[in-house]
């Protein structure tokens, strides 16, 4: 970045306008409610790192199925429809936790690749189906080697992936902020990957 005679200037190190930042926060939380509040920086706090560790998720969730030209809300439907048989459009919404247009507009996707069917069945609701296509698409990235391809959840550490405390409290704050419903989709559908991946 340069100023008006063409010199460099030297991008401000984080922290530099702290005060300022500071200031300005004091003047937005001085009339809250819950100012006196000891969990609301807290609360703050673990929706930022859980905000961040989504993102950096997605990123690299994109950047593995980039070649296969799939986005990761295509793959996870996709995954979805392979998995539960019978499923309908809204079922799928459901599921993943979208609205019936982002289901809609996702699955046309889907079958414009030519990797699952959409058939009418009462006028109202549609029938999903994955095809040959889809089903090799989602085995190939499910069980393809790590030496080869890197996926996007290798970052994780060891110690989070073998604790039983991480697990538990993701699992519970998806049941009560979401629903059970959606925990035992999780759960079924990580027991239908490993079983995959063993035979």
């Amino acid at each position: 970045m340069k100023d008006s005679i063409g010199k460099r200037r030297r991008k401000p190190a984080y922290g530099a306008n702290k005060k300022a930042s500071n200031k300005n926060i004091s003047i937005l939380f001085k009339n809250y409610p819950c100012k006196d509040e000891p969990l609301l920086s807290q609360s703050w706090r673990l929706y930022m790192y859980l905000r961040r560790l989504f993102h950096n998720l997605d990123v690299a969730f994109e950047k593995d199925l980039s070649g296969l030209d799939l986005t990761p809300a295509q793959f996870i439907a996709l995954l979805t429809i392979i998995f539960e048989e019978g499923l309908s459009m809204s079922n799928l919404a459901e599921l993943c936790h979208w609205n019936r247009s982002t289901a809609s507009r996702i699955t046309h996707s889907l079958n414009k690749k030519q990797l699952i069917t959409i058939a009418a069945m009462d006028g109202k609701t549609s029938a999903l189906k994955a095809t040959a296509k889809g089903q090799s698409l989602a085995a190939h990235y499910i069980t393809k080697d790590l030496a080869e391809f890197k996926h996007g959840l290798i970052f994780i550490s060891d110690e989070a992936q073998a604790s039983t405390d991480v697990y538990d409290w993701l699992k519970t704050s998806v049941k009560y902020l979401i629903g059970e419903d959606i925990v035992n989709y999780i759960e079924d559908t990580c027991k239908k990957v490993n079983d995959a991946t063993l035979t």
